[in-house]
């Protein structure tokens, strides 16, 4: 899903899953990652993250740098980041229902995200000697900005930052290759990903999307197999942005594998075969978000 120079998708298995009208399904006791790209060629994007209604990266945000990409795959909890919990999808059982009730914001994954401003660029004319000479080229001359209280910043392996209550932490590369995903961290070309640790803002989750509801596809995210996904600090500079945000609804049940972006759509009316990213159906025209 993008919005405002932000992409951001769910991955599962080594596969980016699709998503329609904010709606991702996936297996039931699947672990999946949260992945990040910043379109800004020039601003770092501070991105938090809530699942399920509470904060997961225990009060942080992931710092994308300009142009690059990071992949979240487990909770950040008790300022630990070192290890921690993968995110894993289960279904909303009647025991978990007695046990913990129901949550207005289950299933939704909640992005919101800034960005750091730049600093604010000032021209300087060298003066005239003589009112004959041509007017002399200005020089561009950065300055201005300036620390933003409270922000520190945590930085994980592949180039990212995290910080925690003025701590410091020393970053070493983590790896995504226990859930399927091929390669480490490495394999992701310059990705980075950063946390910054600061208050969140809770937002109104979406109403469910198009899919109408069924038995059993209601779930919620709870701690799965141990990741050594690892941060370090950073820290923040200049003025932010305003909020920004990006929801998805996660659904399972009677999925078999992940609905893949490769996946092909098959016509409820016809039994087409669609490419995943045809919304109407090639053949009969009707409407593949319903087959």
């Amino acid at each position: 899903m993008y919005c405002n120079k932000l992409v951001a998708t769910i991955r599962c298995k080594g596969q980016i899953l699709r998503e329609r009208d904010s709606v991702v399904q996936l297996p039931f006791g699947a672990e999946y990652s949260i992945q990040l790209k910043n379109l800004d060629p020039c601003r770092r994007a501070l991105v938090a993250i809530e699942i399920d209604g509470r904060d997961v990266l225990d009060g942080g945000n992931i710092v994308v740098e300009p142009a690059e990409v990071a992949n979240i795959e487990r909770f950040i909890t008790n300022g630990n980041l070192d290890k921690g919990a993968r995110f894993k999808f289960v279904e909303m059982t009647k025991a978990i229902e007695e046990s913990k009730g129901i949550g207005m914001e289950d299933g939704l994954v909640n992005i919101t995200f800034r960005y750091e401003e730049l600093p604010e660029a000032k021209i300087y004319r060298a003066p005239d000697i003589t009112p004959h000479w041509p007017d002399i080229t200005p020089h561009w001359i950065y300055g201005g900005g300036s620390h933003v209280d409270g922000l520190h910043t945590f930085m994980s392996s592949v180039g990212s930052t995290v910080n925690h209550n003025s701590r410091t932490y020393g970053g070493v590369k983590g790896s995504l290759g226990d859930m399927g995903d091929p390669g480490s961290m490495d394999g992701l070309a310059g990705a980075s990903l950063n946390c910054c640790l600061t208050a969140n803002d809770h937002t109104n989750p979406i109403s469910d999307s198009i899919f109408s509801a069924k038995p059993n596809d209601e779930g919620i995210t709870v701690k799965g197999s141990d990741s050594k996904q690892k941060f370090t600090e950073t820290t923040v500079h200049g003025n932010l942005s305003e909020r920004h945000n990006i929801v998805f609804k996660l659904k399972g049940g009677g999925v078999i594998k992940p609905l893949a972006i490769k996946t092909k759509i098959v016509c409820s009316d016809c039994k087409k075969q669609n490419k995943s990213s045809n919304k109407y159906c090639s053949a009969c025209g009707s409407n593949l978000s319903y087959s």
